[in-house]
């Protein structure tokens, strides 16, 4: 700390020289101190020890200007200015500011940071605006460019961001691209603006025609609102999208027409053969799909048995898959949707004729789960409406009575099963040994070694750790039992030996962890919490399915009467409007429960565990004391018996 008044008092010449000197110590250190110097001057610098600031007096010597920080440990300046903007200024083609990185590492860099460090941060904060202006002819400033970022959430854990692209159409500055949370956005106030992409060859491969409202593909230009055209095609205005064959022969029909139909028998699809011979399908305005030259469709084969027929290529294989609508029973099929409407969704997989059900997928008709069964009708694993992946169980309950395996959809994995204390109920296998967890909760492996990664070259700041004999000395060794061990197996039958985390936590707090109770220890007690029962409505059925009926109106078709105008070729009784429903399908969903039984309700208290592992390392150390005062007490014993 070196300030000074830098006024030379009338004195003797070893203290004015004392003077001069503590005067000069001021300048060189940048009259640095805790605090400002007490006489001031304009233009005046002082360093202040306490936060690494330079600060410069200003001209009229009525207040300090901060000019840079430098950090304390890193040396090196971390930030300059505060509380005002930094104007770097050029008067010819140099680059006006360069960021220039040495390191040779793969990391980014330069790195250029723009934090807005707001102590009351809120949504829709805008974080920082980049403006690239200019001069028009008129001598006036003028943005030509601006780019926004935005904090359109600052929640913790959600936060969202958004980057705009602003340029200056026609003198007002016009909105082009969004990059927002949940979409990407192109010409967002919907001006006369085109976005145009470029292929190797094609000037116009995607454009977007603003004023004709108009996607084209090969092209600028279309009254269709898809407008596809090849190189040399000819644009058809009767369709919205038209996909040609360009080909120089003669005689060839288009294979694909799209045309927008303004009436239900208007045909909005139409496939024909190669020489339109034929008619090979046609979608009507009413949403009808007819395929006149057959009543059935294949795959794969020239001669289809059903609806839909599909079969492998190969001569002399078996169906690879066939959907019916035959009405029989149900091994008729080889894909089961739906069992008279009313039933399972089921997907079967078993040999045509064999009329076996080897294994299932599907939804039951009483719920929204989607389950697998093997071996007729043994369910073997589940996947919940609330997206829990269950195990040989139908229950998301998985406890110690309750046996099974979930994977909840909240990431956490609970094995069961109904084993005693000494037989595995978890396995996990290498090469060179297994580990597994038994029934009671012990954990072995095959060499007796557990460990933490503890290399020297991966740690810092390594010293001796402090004393822990007054700790070790004052934790309490007891002998107990759980609750649910007495309640299975009798009082004395499961008695542990170990240390109780409320008498630990009064000794030493940083081994204690807390976390949420399971069910399993809120029955044991109930200051932890509450249970879903069945007297809860959460946990019982909602709403049951209701189905279409043939006195719907939606299961019904609409026929032509004798009061309608009859479209060529069409009678009184042809259908006009098909049913959107059948009879049996479902009209509402069914609303399963929300909540399991004996799932955890509501949590009051934390449940508290012991770090052993850290305990352990605790009593080494109190151990290694003991050894060193051991030690001390032989050398003195030694020394006094050798007097």
């Amino acid at each position: 700390m070196s300030q000074h008044d830098y006024n030379i008092a009338n004195q003797t010449f070893p203290a004015t020289r004392t003077d001069l000197n503590n005067a000069l110590g001021a300048v060189a250190t940048n009259n640095s101190g805790n605090s400002a110097p007490s006489t001031t001057y304009a233009n005046q610098w002082w360093f202040d020890l306490d936060d690494n600031k330079l600060y410069m007096r200003n001209k009229d010597n009525d207040a300090w200007v901060e000019i840079l920080t430098i950090g304390a440990t890193s040396d090196k300046v971390e930030s300059i200015g505060s509380g005002g903007g930094l104007t770097i200024t050029t008067a010819d083609n140099t680059d006006t500011l360069s960021l220039i990185s040495t390191d040779a590492d793969a990391s980014s860099g330069p790195n250029l940071r723009m934090y807005r460090n707001s102590s009351s941060p809120a949504d829709s904060d805008v974080l920082g605006v980049m403006e690239y202006e200019g001069r028009n002819d008129n001598s006036e400033d003028v943005r030509y460019v601006q780019l926004t970022s935005q904090a359109n959430d600052v929640s913790n854990g959600s936060e969202d961001g958004s980057y705009y692209i602003t340029t200056s159409v026609a003198g007002t500055l016009r909105n082009r691209i969004n990059v927002i949370p949940t979409e990407v956005v192109v010409n967002e106030e919907g001006r006369d603006l085109d976005f145009r992409v470029e292929s190797d060859g094609n000037a116009n491969m995607l454009f977007v025609n603003a004023g004709a409202e108009a996607v084209c593909v090969g092209t600028s230009s279309g009254t269709g609102l898809l407008n596809v055209v090849a190189a040399d095609g000819v644009k058809d205005a009767d369709y919205v999208v038209k996909i040609e064959n360009q080909e120089a022969t003669g005689g060839r029909s288009f294979g694909l027409n799209l045309a927008a139909g303004s009436s239900g028998s208007d045909i909005a699809l139409n496939v024909n053969d190669h020489d339109s011979a034929n008619n090979l399908m046609r979608l009507f305005g009413n949403g009808t799909t007819a395929f006149p030259s057959t009543s059935a469709f294949g795959i794969g084969t020239s001669s289809p048995a059903h609806n839909l027929d599909v079969r492998t290529a190969a001569s002399g294989t078996d169906t690879s898959l066939r959907v019916s609508s035959n009405a029989g029973g149900d091994n008729d099929a080889t894909l089961i949707i739906s069992n008279g409407g009313t039933g399972d969704a089921m997907i079967r997989f078993d040999y045509e004729e064999s009329n076996t059900d080897r294994a299932r997928i599907g939804v039951t008709a009483s719920g929204q789960d989607l389950k697998f069964f093997t071996a007729g009708n043994n369910e073997r694993m589940r996947l919940t409406s609330d997206g829990n992946l269950l195990m040989n169980t139908t229950s998301s309950t998985v406890n110690s009575s309750n046996f099974g395996i979930a994977l909840y959809y909240y990431n956490v994995l609970k094995i069961s099963r109904n084993v005693g204390a000494s037989s595995p109920m978890f396995q996990a296998y290498g090469s060179g040994g297994e580990f597994r967890i038994l029934g009671d909760g012990d954990a072995e492996n095959t060499n007796n070694s557990y460990g933490a990664i503890s290399d020297e070259r991966i740690k810092e700041n390594i010293t001796d750790a402090n004393s822990q004999w007054n700790d070790i000395k004052a934790i309490k060794v007891r002998n107990f039992e759980r609750k649910d061990d007495v309640a299975k197996y009798g009082a004395g039958k499961k008695v542990q030996i170990g240390v109780v985390a409320q008498q630990v936590e009064a000794v030493s707090p940083g081994l204690i962890k807390e976390r949420d109770p399971t069910e399993v220890e809120i029955k044991m007690s109930s200051e932890f919490g509450t249970l879903w029962t069945a007297d809860d409505p959460e946990t019982q059925d909602g709403v049951e399915a209701v189905l279409y009926t043939a006195d719907d109106p939606e299961t019904q078709d609409v026929l032509y009467t004798a009061d309608d105008e009859l479209p060529e070729g069409v009678e009184v009784g042809d259908v006009k409007t098909k049913a959107i429903h059948n009879v049996g399908d479902i009209k509402i969903e069914a609303k399963p429960s929300t909540k399991q039984i004996e799932e955890v309700k509501e949590v009051n208290e934390q449940v508290k565990s012991v770090n052993y592992s850290v305990l352990y390392m605790k009593a080494v150390k109190a151990l290694q004391e003991a050894m060193d005062r051991i030690e001390t007490l032989e050398s003195k014993v030694a020394t006094l018996e050798g007097e």
